[in-house]
């Protein structure tokens, strides 16, 4: 890459800055043939936006010993609600390739740890996932949401997470049995 493509966001980047800055960015580089070229495949691959959020189904706290649901939404902007992603721009693949995104939920602590991890094969507009898990610190847990894109260098993302967890002790919950029980 003759511009400055040493840092892994360097796609996101590019593809953030919009179909007219790119073509003043490369103009004297490139011919008329291989900038369009190069939007096609601006177009084709597009940007993601990932999204994600930590509770406890049906419960208002979050204590330690819960299984706990980090609710992902991967959505791909370039494309309508009703449309999918076709095949990854490889010319030179011997097959169709189709994206495959790699999610993955990592505790961020003094020992790092994963806690949670699952391949999505999707092609819509939107993935939507729930990476479960257990909840084992009580107080702050900071978490780090990795989504991997298989197909293209540069499109990877990554969200921060935070969430209080109180010890069962602190815990205000009250159990009731249920009538038939």
């Amino acid at each position: 890459c003759s511009m400055d493509c040493s840092h892994s966001g360097a796609l996101a980047e590019f593809l953030a800055l919009g179909a007219d800055r790119r073509k003043a960015l490369l103009s004297d580089a490139m011919s008329p043939a291989q900038l369009a070229d190069i939007e096609a495949f601006c177009t084709h691959v597009g940007q993601a936006e990932l999204r994600a959020r930590v509770d406890v189904e049906d419960e208002s706290e979050i204590v330690v010993g819960d299984v706990a649901t980090c609710h992902v939404l991967l959505e791909r902007k370039h494309l309508r609600a009703d449309e999918a992603m076709g095949p990854v721009h490889a010319p030179f693949f011997p097959e169709l390739k189709f994206e495959e995104w790699w999610f993955v939920l990592v505790e961020d602590a003094e020992q790092p740890r994963i806690v949670h991890f699952e391949r999505s094969l999707e092609t819509a507009s939107r993935i939507e996932l729930e990476l479960r898990f257990q909840v084992i610190s009580a107080g702050k847990n900071s978490l780090a949401l990795h989504a991997w894109c298989d197909s293209y260098a540069g499109l990877d993302r990554r969200v921060e997470l935070t969430f209080h967890a109180s010890s069962e002790d602190q815990s205000k919950r009250v159990y009731r049995a249920h009538e038939e029980d």
